[in-house]
């Protein structure tokens, strides 16, 4: 399937809008702008897990708090952290 690739100029309206880069060849778009980074769809899913588990865990009252010894855990360390589980003795 071929589409074209059209940048719009928001900031400079015209009566042209868009620029056309030419007909897309089928190539990975981020091996067409130069830098191609491989999607770990294993760590998407395991992140949205934690990401649901720890609203789960604010839903029942548990979010911030060790789930192995019901520890709670700094405030500092949720910020950077929010979907940890465990303190740190618990790692």
């Amino acid at each position: 399937m071929a589409c074209t690739i059209r940048r719009v100029d928001y900031a400079n309206p015209s009566p042209r809008p868009h620029q056309e880069f030419g007909p897309y060849d089928g190539r990975d778009l981020a091996e067409t702008v130069g830098h191609a980074s491989p999607i770990d769809l294993d760590a998407i899913e395991r992140e949205l897990s934690d990401v649901e588990l720890a609203l789960a865990r604010l839903d029942d009252g548990t979010y911030g708090r060790c789930e192995v010894c019901s520890a709670v855990i700094d405030d500092s360390v949720l910020v950077d952290l929010p979907a940890i589980r465990r303190c740190p003795a618990h790692l």
